[in-house]
């Protein structure tokens, strides 16, 4: 679900913190249109925007199914022997499709927006006859060595907790630059969704300088 029309305020807080133009795709969306239809769309939204601004340095970006296919992205750009951005910064990404992680349910009833049976079913409209353990699916199994340097937030209540946290150790044991920022007590995307609490606020300054650093 969404649309570049209803994140344009988001595109435009996340242009302001970061001094950043922000191309935002209008990719194929499930069920109308399963895997790899959103995969494909994002490879050639890269292309384009790799294409039009050949000298700047460029940082994907995704949060929630958008911040899974973010990951699934880079691992196709460096399985097609592709230029890598400079980085990429996931917020609360759905990294897992089997929807195996235990925070699934450990912290069912402290998430006030997710059920299991939400992601189960979401997860049948994306992945079709897919195999959904596929790195292309879910990133969470993927191998994350030679991917530019990852910062993943994710709130501390929320289902996808180790949707992140998965990532985060695959990718430390292949020597993959990786930070995580827990959001305490925090819900699913609570940098986008409530921007003015201190705890976003934190997010956003912390996304700003791993873009300056980058």
């Amino acid at each position: 679900m969404g649309s570049p029309a209803s994140y344009r305020n988001r595109a435009m807080r996340l242009s302001y913190r970061c001094q950043a133009e922000v191309f935002v795709p209008d990719y194929r969306l499930a069920p109308e249109h399963q895997y790899p239809a959103a995969l494909d769309d994002a490879l050639v939204a890269w292309r384009f925007v790799k294409a039009v601004r050949p000298q700047a340095a460029i940082f994907v970006a995704g949060d929630s199914a958008g911040g899974g296919l973010s990951l699934s992205l880079l691992v196709r750009l460096r399985e097609s022997g592709l230029v890598m951005p400079n980085g990429s910064f996931q917020l609360s990404p759905w990294t897992d499709l089997t929807v195996s992680g235990s925070s699934v349910d450990g912290n069912y009833g402290r998430d006030l927006w997710f059920t299991r049976k939400h992601l189960e079913v979401w997860a049948r409209y994306y992945v079709g006859q897919a195999d959904a353990r596929s790195p292309y699916v879910s990133p969470v199994f993927a191998d994350f060595s030679g991917l530019p340097p990852l910062l993943l937030l994710v709130g501390e209540d929320e289902l996808l907790l180790d949707d992140t946290l998965r990532v985060r150790d695959a990718a430390i044991s292949v020597g993959t630059d990786v930070r995580v920022l827990i959001g305490k007590g925090m819900q699913h995307d609570w940098p986008l969704t409530l921007p003015w609490l201190d705890e976003s606020k934190h997010a956003w300054n912390t996304i700003r300088r791993f873009v300056e650093e980058h």
